[in-house]
């Protein structure tokens, strides 16, 4: 059975958690991967037309350090198809479902 190749993108401003998850899915048989480092980047390249993303992987605190909420800007996104939220203890909410005490949120 042939594995599906996914294109795929990293955010996340560690270098070395970006290149952690990349030899992670590289792995699984993965190499279209694009890695970023901030909100500008991930905005850029999702907004672009010329590409759409199966996968996008994003590290919560580059929305709170933007100011942009992540899960929305992922709903909105039309070059988006899914997406994993990791690291969501540094997001505030005044939500006290205790559904959101998850560190990821998948979309």
């Amino acid at each position: 059975m042939t594995m599906q190749r996914l294109r795929i993108l990293i955010a996340d401003k560690r270098h070395s958690q970006r290149l952690l998850i990349e030899k992670r899915l590289n792995l699984l048989g993965q190499y279209r991967i694009a890695p970023v480092a901030s909100y500008h980047e991930l905005d850029v390249l999702t907004q672009a037309d010329a590409w759409i993303f199966d996968l996008v992987i994003v590290n919560a605190s580059l929305a709170t350090e933007a100011g942009v909420d992540m899960a929305d800007f992922i709903r909105r996104s039309r070059n988006i198809r899914s997406a994993y939220i990791y690291d969501l203890n540094s997001l505030p909410t005044t939500n006290t479902d205790s559904s959101c005490a998850h560190s990821a949120l998948a979309i």
